[in-house]
C-alpha cells in the first residue's frame, strides 16, 4: 500500500510548515512594532516604534527557529532510519548488517536506546523447563550467568 506522500515529501512539508510558522511569528513581531497593534486594536496607550527591540526579538526567534528546525530534521532522519528495512537471518534470527550477522541485542544496543529484557514465552518455558506459567503470571526470566540457551550462530564466511 503506497502512502499519499513519500517520506521525503513529509520531511520537506514538515520543515516548510515549521519555517512558515516561525516566519509568521517574526512578521507579527515587526508588525506589532510598526503598526502598534495593542494601541490600534485594544485601545492600549500608544508606544513609539522601537526598531532595536523588534530586531532583537526577531533575532532571538531566528535562533530558536534554527535550533528547532535542525532538531526536527535530525529527529525525522532518526525515525526514518528506525523505520527502515532490517534483514534477518532465517536460521539464527541474527540481523545482517554490512555483510555481518550480529545478534538482535547487539543491533538494538548500537541503533537505539531501547532497553531489552529477556524472558520466556509460555511455549518456551514449557519446552525448556517443563512448566507453563499460570495465566497472569509473568514469564520466567533467565539469568544469563546461571543458564544459557544454545542458539545456532550464523555460519562464518
Amino acid at each position: 500500500m503506497k502512502t499519499l506522500l513519500s517520506k521525503k515529501m513529509i520531511t520537506k512539508l514538515t520543515l516548510e510548515l515549521q519555517a512558515l510558522g516561525y516566519g509568521i511569528l517574526i512578521f507579527l513581531i515587526i508588525a506589532d512594532e510598526t503598526l502598534d497593534i495593542p494601541h490600534n486594536v485594544f485601545g492600549a496607550p500608544a508606544t513609539p516604534i522601537n526598531w532595536i527591540e523588534a530586531i532583537l526579538e526577531s533575532s532571538y526567534l531566528v535562533l530558536i527557529a534554527s535550533f528547532s528546525l535542525v532538531s526536527t530534521y535530525l529527529f525525522i532522519k532518526r525515525i526514518k532510519f528506525l523505520e527502515g528495512f532490517i534483514s534477518i537471518c532465517a536460521g539464527c534470527k541474527g540481523i545482517m548488517e554490512k555483510g555481518e550477522c550480529i545478534s538482535l541485542e547487539q543491533y538494538m544496543a548500537e541503533h537505539s536506546e531501547a532497553q531489552l529484557s529477556h524472558g520466556l514465552c509460555p511455549k518456551c518455558a514449557e519446552k525448556y523447563f517443563g512448566e507453563s506459567p499460570r495465566s497472569g503470571d509473568t514469564p520466567p526470566r533467565l539469568d544469563r550467568k546461571a543458564y544459557r540457551l544454545d542458539v545456532p550462530k550464523c555460519p562464518e564466511k
